[in-house]
């Protein structure tokens, strides 16, 4: 294996994750024929300062990569825009990228797994991304040690070569959301298999005009049958559920994800590679681990009744009243 991907790490203030996160991925097995890019985005506001100074110091005395490069912006870019930028400028030198958050902690053997798994599935155009996260789900004992299949993008860290990047990236916008919120059978296909998280982000995203990449890229696997690759062990934990992310939360008490369990092995054997399916066990653990609460779901099935009246109803109206215009 000689073509390694490059490391995408966007950040602004968080130095501790960011440090915990560059430090973890210095000690994986690969991380000195690794490129690393750090896309540092500039302060909003007076309290991303103190944290946003703490990096800069920091990146110079990153070591244990192939070559540590950031990509320091003179004005706040917003943190979607500031990895779509980064992320544009990598592909220009590379096929190839693994990106992760900045409170990502990895297993030693994270950059083993992603860059085999780029190669070995390079050529299954249905496997979009190889994801490094496994949920907190039970994992059948024959999967522990090695993979599965699974619709949906586990965004913890994960690598994607520039051609799928590409392919997906065409129904990354507001208008694929609003061809799959317009059609009831696609939204009842997203409720029979528990991923009523998903109909409440497109919704949110749609109100309120933001793109959010991962949910969509989850729900176009989820319809046209397209997976990721992930661990049978996650070799990921994530620390953002402190309240300091955007999308996260803060959970109370314990940090379930914080304290995960991870592989602590040098190397990840994938043993031999099979056709992309979803292994039934798997299929039913990730429906439990889903399955809305009664709340959310009521929740979720009024907004979407609420859609459908204002945009949905409407259309089909008037394209009703056009045909009998037509027709007379």
């Amino acid at each position: 294996m000689d073509n390694f991907a490059p490391v995408l790490i966007p950040t602004l203030n968080r130095h501790i994750h960011f440090k915990r996160c560059v430090e973890s991925l210095s000690k994986c097995t690969h991380a000195q024929k690794t490129d690393l890019f750090i896309a540092l985005d500039y302060p909003l506001k007076e309290s991303h300062w103190e944290g946003y100074e703490k990096i800069k110091t920091y990146i110079p005395q990153i070591k244990g990569f192939k070559s540590a490069q950031v990509i320091e912006r003179q004005e706040n870019f917003g943190a979607r825009e500031n990895l779509q930028d980064a992320r544009k400028r990598v592909f220009e030198d590379y096929d190839r990228i693994i990106v992760s958050e900045d409170d990502n902690e990895f297993s030693p053997n994270f950059l083993d797994y992603i860059n085999k798994g780029l190669t070995f599935f390079e050529n299954e155009r249905s496997v979009i991304a190889i994801c490094g996260y496994t949920h907190l789900i039970l994992v059948p004992e024959h999967l522990e040690k090695t993979y599965f299949f699974r619709h949906g993008l586990a965004a913890w860290g994960f690598g994607i070569t520039k051609s799928k990047y590409i392919f997906i990236d065409r129904y990354v916008n507001l208008d694929y959301v609003g061809k799959i919120l317009m059609s009831p059978s696609n939204i009842f296909s997203l409720a029979q298999n528990n991923n009523y998280h998903l109909i409440g982000s497109l919704l949110s995203g749609f109100a309120n005009n933001e793109v959010l990449e991962d949910i969509i890229i989850a729900t176009f696997m989820n319809l046209n049958k397209f997976y990721c690759v992930s661990p049978g062990t996650s070799l990921v934990r994530n620390h953002g559920f402190d309240g300091t992310g955007i999308h996260c939360g803060k959970i109370k008490g314990e940090n379930i994800y914080a304290s995960q369990i991870i592989s602590n092995n040098d190397y990840f054997e994938y043993g031999n590679l099979y056709r992309p399916m979803l292994d039934p066990i798997i299929k039913k653990e990730y429906e439990k681990f889903l399955k809305p609460s009664f709340r959310l779901k009521t929740t979720i099935s009024l907004k979407y009744m609420f859609f459908i009246m204002k945009y949905y109803l409407p259309k089909k109206l008037k394209s009703v009243l056009n045909d009998d215009l037509s027709k007379s």
